[in-house]
């Protein structure tokens, strides 16, 4: 099931491009911004259209907390949670390959630095494009299952999260992939350790403001460094 999101999601990704993004070309970012908005309520209509509002479960078995990481930590771990941490391990480690140690994620990194130089380069950036797409696209499928994983399947569970997402991408630094990962992993460690410090007594605030806590930190940091943790500073 995987495997075939990935793919569905990748093919959807290349004609998503092909016809909105392709012919805007040259539009500014706020354009590219409100379209894809436009685009996300499209395809969130079409699947309340073809499969309904009502929300939907893994046909997994759902399995309690590992004991010994409870008792010793106080935090609710179960096997599911490992599996999620693990395939997305492998997933980012697999970016980070691709990237910085094939010819693809050469000419993707020389593309999104400055597509007309690598165009005059010999660069093909039109396939180095689809192929970003691609994997785009791949990647946002995993992360949709995976998030399946812990909570309800439901038409609008990308949306609930869309805030963090844009949060996290701006706290790593906007066209920084691995500023991105970083955004998201501070975002979500502060999310969770919220309520656990809360629980220990170190700050008063619990998990109703985890969320809270996790955008005033974000604000803190892009103060201190507007580009963020790893963007370009100027």
């Amino acid at each position: 099931a995987l495997a075939f999101g990935m793919f569905a999601a990748a093919v959807i990704a290349v004609v998503t491009d092909r016809i909105i993004y392709k012919p805007m070309k040259g539009s500014g970012s706020i354009g590219l911004l409100i379209t894809s908005i436009g685009v996300a309520l499209v395809y969130r209509a079409m699947v309340f259209l073809s499969f309904g509002s009502d929300s939907e479960r893994y046909g997994v078995t759902r399995q309690g907390p590992i004991p010994w990481v409870r008792e010793s930590f106080g935090v609710a771990v179960t096997p599911r949670n490992l599996v999620v941490v693990g395939l997305a391990t492998v997933l980012v480690v697999g970016l980070h390959l691709t990237l910085t140690r094939t010819t693809l994620g050469r000419k993707m990194r020389a593309t999104a630095d400055n597509a007309d130089l690598a165009r005059i380069s010999g660069i093909r950036t039109r396939e180095v494009i689809i192929a970003m797409w691609l994997i785009g696209g791949a990647l946002a499928a995993a992360g949709g299952v995976f998030l399946g994983l812990e909570e309800l399947v439901r038409p609008r569970m990308g949306f609930d999260i869309l805030l963090i997402v844009f949060a996290a991408v701006i706290l790593g630094g906007i066209g920084s992939v691995y500023g991105a990962m970083l955004g998201g992993f501070v975002i979500g460690m502060v999310h969770e350790l919220v309520p656990l410090f809360n629980q220990w007594g170190i700050i008063p605030v619990g998990s109703r403001y985890a969320a809270a806590v996790a955008f005033v930190i974000m604000v803190a940091i892009l103060l201190v460094r507007p580009s963020g943790i790893v963007g370009e500073s100027g």
